[in-house]
């Protein structure tokens, strides 16, 4: 698991000497792993119902954004780490990009969802077959008419609310139109 005591996709990179946790002796060999190894695929699945889609954190590299194209999702999101602040950092592609590695993190459906096994296994033949590593996995689909996402802000919850009418992932909000109510 990625959170009993402390959220692990929060800690590599970090100070952790104050830090009390189940997940501490995870990260010690997690970013051994990383620092190992030049390509990671880091593949995460969703507590919401949302479509799928893949992280771009490096828009400006020519290369990781055609390999999110190869792995076979619908929709690029970019714009996480500018959101959060780059102080922010912790998560496993973002301690493998500050060591200048190729990272992509891939949302797989939720949990819940039986498609989710599926789509993970597609992208990491994907992304072997994109590296050479095996033979054509299978076409996969360059998503160059694809919906490609740029996060300009997110909307935090202090308290239970509910939105205004139905959200989902990646849905564009006009200014001054309601999201929510508590």
């Amino acid at each position: 698991s990625r959170f009993v005591d402390l959220n692990l996709n929060r800690l590599l990179g970090k100070d952790r000497r104050d830090m009390i946790g189940y997940e501490l002796w995870v990260v010690d060999e997690l970013e051994k792993l990383v620092q190992d190894h030049d390509l990671l695929l880091d593949i995460h699945s969703m507590t919401s119902a949302d479509d799928c889609f893949v992280f771009n954190d490096n828009p400006w590299d020519s290369q990781e954004l055609e390999l999110c194209k190869a792995l076979g999702f619908d929709y690029v999101v970019w714009g996480w780490p500018d959101l959060y602040g780059w102080e922010s950092w912790g998560s496993t592609c973002e301690y493998a990009c500050s060591l200048w590695k190729i990272a992509i993190t891939v949302e797989c459906y939720s949990h819940n969802d039986l498609r989710a096994p599926q789509k993970a296994y597609d992208a990491i033949w994907n992304f072997l077959s994109y590296f050479g590593v095996i033979k054509n996995y299978k076409t996969f689909p360059h998503n160059e008419a694809g919906k490609y996402v740029l996060i300009k802000t997110m909307v935090r919850k202090e308290k239970i609310w509910s939105f205004a009418i139905p959200r989902k992932n990646g849905d564009s909000i006009k200014k001054g139109e309601l999201i929510g109510c508590y």
